[in-house]
């Protein structure tokens, strides 16, 4: 006997619950790439905006002869001659023939110490006690002093002997380049302006005296083993009674500028 097939029925199926999850999950990205979009529209016209306000406001002021009220660039100002110049490699004492502006010869008796305070040269002091100081340069010029302090207690005005420097290192210095130069240098140490006579290739000098004080003012224009031309300006001061040790320091410094 047979049987006819029975049909299997299967209970249909539940409907799906909406999940908000998925939903979420869909609209963040859009929202956040939404803000990302704004956001850079929103600042691309806010900068153009400002820039066409800027131009307009510059065009305006230069239509009517004014000045803009923005700030223009300038020309930087010179650096400073230690930064834009190399430091002369030498300093050392040299050995050389004596030379004399005035007076004697630098004697080099008793204790000496040798000097360069921020200078392309050295050169001998007589004794042991003295101070040097270097002040920041002025653009193309460097500026140091040297004094003596026998006592310990002595400053620049007050000390028995002083010598004030100005030097720069220059390509082709001429005497064009020389008022100039000895100006600045005056200026710079209070010096009072004089008349230079000449003495012997690249050198001038002039002398101050008074019952008090003795001054040697040189200028020398030269060009030192280091392939480089120097100008140098100096000034030696000293009390009456060391008139003799202020020349012979003023030689030493113009045999060792050689």
């Amino acid at each position: 006997m047979i049987h006819d097939p029975v049909e299997t029925r299967h209970p249909a199926p539940r409907p799906e619950r909406p999940r908000p999850w998925r939903v979420l999950a869909f609209l963040v990205p859009v929202m956040v790439v939404a803000a990302v979009v704004a956001g850079v529209l929103g600042a691309g016209y806010g900068s153009g905006t400002a820039t066409g306000h800027a131009r307009a406001k510059i065009t305006a002021r230069a239509r009517d002869g004014a000045r803009s009220p923005y700030p223009t660039p300038t020309a930087f100002p010179p650096e400073p001659f230690m930064s834009s110049m190399p430091r002369p490699l030498l300093t050392d004492l040299r050995s050389l023939p004596p030379r004399t502006v005035v007076g004697s010869p630098y004697a080099g008796r008793g204790t000496e110490q040798v000097l360069s305070p921020n200078l392309p040269f050295s050169f001998r002091v007589p004794g042991r006690s003295w101070a040097v100081d270097v002040t920041p340069p002025g653009q193309d010029i460097a500026y140091s002093e040297a004094y003596s302090r026998p006592t310990g207690g002595e400053t620049p005005v007050t000390s028995p002997l002083r010598v004030v420097f100005a030097w720069r290192a220059c390509g082709r210095c001429g005497s064009k380049d020389a008022a100039p130069f000895d100006r600045r240098f005056e200026r710079h140490f209070a010096i009072a302006s004089v008349h230079l006579s000449a003495a012997g290739a690249g050198t001038w000098y002039a002398e101050q005296a008074s019952p008090t004080h003795y001054n040697v003012f040189v200028r020398r224009l030269y060009r030192a083993p280091d392939g480089r031309a120097y100008l140098v300006d100096y000034l030696v001061r000293s009390t009456a009674r060391n008139r003799a040790t202020a020349q012979q320091l003023a030689n030493e410094i113009r045999t060792q500028t050689s």
